[in-house]
């Protein structure tokens, strides 16, 4: 495939898109594509409109034997490109980078206006260039074949105000690489290394800085720039680094330090806040004293170590090949005309919830609706259970299948096996697959089988894609590569099912089209042992609302404290009592807390099989007046909002769901090494009772 890369700038110069545009080109070519780099030349030393006619007229040497076109901004070469591929008929892909209007704006008035409150308040003082370059703007992300943001915090900023299609865009992350050797510090140099721009809010960072030295001479402010392999010795060696900026989409600084594991402070307007919320320290960058404040706490030894080992336990990485891959994923949606909108979705799973009104996995079903124009969903359950007796909306059209259908919203289609044992599922889902696949008109063109696991749902998907050649996506929500997985600390019946769940993994994942996978531990486990190519998987963590649970409303009733006023200190655990989760040694480490702390108490969520077990082990460790079990809920949020400690002690997890939510409600979490405990920055424990229990106790002096 030939593409061609519109950049501004390109190395030997300096700056965030001639590095981008660098990595992508060299990971396009190690991909067998043939890439040229369209940059300005002639035109940096031109008047601005001159400048734009001149780079459109040089489009028409390059566009015309492309396939593909990437621009990386939305103005300078990105408007000219768009009217040249529009002209020409081309695809064009828009990266949108920064936000130029903003940064002109701050930089000419001297305004420090939030770039989220900018489009807000400020449109109204914009002078005639800028209106015009705002109209233009608009233009061309509304003309672009595709926009790529890097956050969805810059694109839920851009939406209401450029007009753009939601459904013609795309979140590709920056670069998360390996770390990288890093030093320890040989002073409490702060870096900022920020460029010499207003929005870089750096009269208020120097502020800070004057008055924590009142406290602590020894901390030193480093605002010097220097060449980019020097700046990243610098930063190798420094102590923190530190960005405080009235907005900043994905600081690249940011993601150098977390490479090389040095602690940082960031302003909390930016894009990286939900990815790093757990991993570093945010600020206010209108609120000096907030910003003195985190840069003393960080100052002191223990809450600097504390913050490295967060750091060092991050390991979520997003590489080129990921970007490329991503892109190419895009640019193959616009090849085949797949606009999210007109797809049609074929899905096997195992999820009796989306039978349950009101369910969050109805009701993340009918959002995904929104995306495709149907999904069809073909659930493994029993003929005389519950959920076969599930009242669905009923429609009258021949292309269902007489088996019991129907509908959870207009284009959400629900088929049940209503198998008589759950030995015949998988024969089941297969006759209902083929049954939607012909009367809906199902077929390579407009439609993917995506399946819940690469287990039994798998073998459906692959049987269906094989005879029908359908693209197949195979999803893993769970860490096969886990010595648990198939452990008989499990019990034997579980532990050989998943032994043979593991080979028919082995057998049906070379052959999907695409793996989707909840973790980097997991994707780290594929691409060795099981040989599957790093171009098949793509990394997407379940996705959890952090602005719901953080303004969820706590009532008495589901206010923790109030609820168990006996207890000076609660902890919280929830998930399936199963052998998996392994609450067994949460309960061992529980019975030496409380011999040292008897006024405290531990809150169990959940239900399952190990129910009548584990409060069997309670009796038999006195424990009845210290832990209470409660019944599933869906909303978990006032429990997370109100406890003191959340405790995860699984054998292994995909990516950790729960831990995810109490992280985002502020929660700190205390886990075994499983699922995406690092990347979320929990505190790691291995599998042992006592240290466990140690740091439960750790946990609750702290409190004191």
């Amino acid at each position: 495939m030939k593409i061609v890369i519109a950049t501004g700038i390109y190395p030997p110069e300096i700056g965030g898109p001639a590095q981008y545009a660098k990595n992508l080109k060299v990971e396009f070519e190690a991909q067998g594509h043939n890439v040229k780099i369209l940059t300005y030349q002639l035109e940096k030393n031109l008047p601005m409109v001159v400048r734009h006619i001149w780079f459109f007229l040089r489009c028409f040497l390059f566009f015309p034997r492309s396939d593909l076109v990437v621009a990386l901004d939305t103005f300078s070469v990105a408007m000219p490109a768009v009217a040249a591929a529009r002209f020409l008929g081309k695809k064009i892909i828009i990266r949108t980078g920064g936000d130029f209007l903003w940064e002109w704006y701050v930089e000419r008035t001297g305004d420090l206006v939030l770039l989220k409150n900018f489009y807000r308040t400020r449109l109204d003082k914009l002078n005639l260039k800028e209106r015009i370059v705002f109209k233009l703007s608009c233009w061309t992300v509304r003309n672009a074949s595709r926009l790529i943001f890097s956050t969805d915090w810059q694109r839920k900023i851009w939406l209401p105000v450029y007009g753009f299609d939601e459904a013609k865009t795309t979140i590709v992350e920056n670069y998360y690489g390996q770390k990288e050797p890093s030093f320890p510090p040989t002073e409490k140099n702060y870096i900022a290394g920020a460029r010499p721009l207003k929005w870089k809010n750096a009269k208020r960072l120097a502020a800070a800085f004057e008055k924590t030295k009142i406290k602590n001479a020894a901390i030193v402010y480093d605002d010097t720039t220097k060449p980019f392999d020097k700046f990243m010795e610098k930063v190798a060696h420094c102590y923190a680094v530190i960005l405080a900026s009235l907005g900043d989409v994905s600081p690249n600084l940011i993601l150098d330090a977390i490479r090389h594991n040095k602690p940082f402070i960031l302003t909390r307007e930016t894009g990286l806040y939900e990815r790093l919320r757990n991993v570093g320290l945010f600020v206010d960058p209108e609120n000096t004293n907030d910003i003195a404040e985190k840069i003393s706490y960080l100052a002191e030894e223990k809450n600097y170590e504390q913050c490295r080992q967060k750091i060092e336990n991050f390991n979520w990485t997003h590489t080129w090949r990921d970007i490329a891959n991503e892109f190419l994923a895009v640019y193959s949606e616009l090849h085949n005309g797949a606009t999210g909108k007109t797809d049609k979705l074929l899905m096997i799973s195992t999820d009796r919830k989306i039978f349950e009104e009101g369910s969050a996995v109805q009701a993340r079903m009918i959002e995904y609706g929104k995306l495709f124009g149907e999904i069809h969903i073909i659930i493994f359950n029993k003929k005389n259970s519950q959920f076969s007796r599930f009242l669905f909306t009923k429609i009258e059209d021949p292309r269902f299948c007489k088996a019991k259908s129907g509908q959870i919203s207009k284009n959400v289609f629900v088929y049940p096996t209503s198998s008589f044992s759950k030995f015949f599922y998988v024969f089941d889902a297969i006759r209902l697959g083929k049954s939607v696949i012909r009367n809906w008109g199902l077929e390579i063109r407009n439609c993917l089988i995506t399946c819940q696991d690469p287990f039994e749902t798998g073998l459906v998907g692959w049987r269906l894609a094989k005879k029908f050649k359908i693209p197949l996506k195979l999803q893993i929500h769970t860490d096969l590569g886990s010595p648990f997985f198939t452990s008989l600390k499990l019990g034997w019946r579980l532990a050989f099912l998943n032994f043979l769940r593991f080979q028919l993994a082995k057998f049906l994942l070379p052959r999907a089209d695409k793996i989707r996978v909840v973790s980097n531990r997991i994707k780290n486990f594929l691409q060795p042992h099981l040989k599957i190519a790093e171009d098949k998987i793509e990394i997407r963590p379940i996705k959890i609302d952090g602005e719901k649970i953080k303004n969820t409303t706590i009532s008495p009733e589901n206010d923790l404290r109030k609820k168990y006023p006996q207890f000076n200190f609660i902890a919280l655990a929830a998930g399936r009592l199963e052998p998996e989760k392994n609450f067994s040694l949460l309960l061992d480490a529980w019975r030496a807390v409380v011999k040292k702390f008897p006024h405290v108490g531990l809150v169990i969520v959940g239900s399952g099989s190990l129910l009548g077990v584990l409060k069997l082990q309670v009796i038999r460790y006195k424990l009845q007046d210290s832990i209470i079990f409660e019944k599933w809920l869906d909303n978990l949020a006032p429990y997370y909002k109100t406890a003191d400690v959340f405790l995860n002690t699984s054998l292994y997890e995909g990516y950790g769901l729960t831990m995810a939510e109490a992280r985002a409600a502020g929660l700190s979490v205390i886990s075994t090494d499983v699922g995406a405990a690092r990347e979320l920055g929990c505190e790691i424990i291995g599998f042992d009772s006592a240290k466990f229990a140690e740091k439960i106790i750790e946990k609750i002096e702290s409190k004191k």
